[in-house]
């Protein structure tokens, strides 16, 4: 018998993300259903039937509710605390005036809900980069639960044996990005400890993001 063809990777699908609600087990429930264990290949969407709500129950309280619970006993699960900004440097507030073109405008790219690791999601990201923005600002919402993996992923371009991964656009001075709920439904580790290090503006004193909180401060 001969070995099965190897699949390259390629990107999800954006009706994975159709109908998707603001509850944080469903959004546990499609994790799952997108990155199923290794031994039991990649079902589809479908295959995830109400008759097995037990299961999914099960999961999303080992996994989105385990900084309420397991971070009793194991620190290191707990909800990641909002940090503050050191008594040093900007303190939050960066001034823009020397990240604006020779003309003494900025171009600002914006974009919320991104972070899908879809096709869609990275012709958002080329479109954004079109215009040549000095800045990029994401919105918040990361999907689907804001994880390790799903950062590296889906905003960080790091390819998986199913996916490839998608980059989130920075712009030519720097990028920020707020945290909404998605972020947040594994207890904001993702977000604070992977997404928003690599960003910020290299050329202020801060270099990196440094929360998830700032202030643009524009002439005029």
């Amino acid at each position: 018998m001969s070995a099965p063809a190897k699949l390259e990777p390629a990107r999800k699908s954006l009706a994975s993300y159709t109908k998707l609600g603001r509850s944080s087990l469903q959004s546990r429930r499609r994790s799952l259903a997108e990155h199923p264990p290794a031994a039991l290949g990649r079902p589809p969407l479908q295959n995830f039937e109400n008759a097995d709500i037990l299961p999914w129950i099960a999961n999303w309280l080992k996994s989105t509710f385990r900084t309420d619970i397991e971070s009793i006993v194991v620190p290191a699960d707990q909800k990641h605390p909002f940090p503050a900004y050191p008594s040093e440097g900007e303190l939050g507030l960066y001034d823009v005036r020397p990240l604006m073109a020779p003309d003494g405008s900025i171009r600002i790219a914006l974009a919320g809900d991104w972070g899908a690791g879809t096709d869609i999601a990275n012709q958002v990201a080329q479109s954004m980069m079109s215009t040549n923005p000095e800045l990029t600002i994401h919105l918040g919402d990361i999907y689907y639960v804001g994880t390790d993996e799903e950062v590296l992923e889906n905003c960080l371009g790091q390819d998986t044996l199913q996916y490839q991964g998608v980059t989130w656009p920075v712009g030519s001075k720097g990028s920020f990005a707020l945290n909404g709920n998605h972020e947040m439904y594994s207890g904001g580790h993702g977000y604070f400890e992977k997404f928003s290090p690599k960003l910020g503006i290299p050329a202020s004193q801060d270099r990196s993001q440094l929360t998830s909180y700032f202030c643009l401060d524009s002439p005029g």
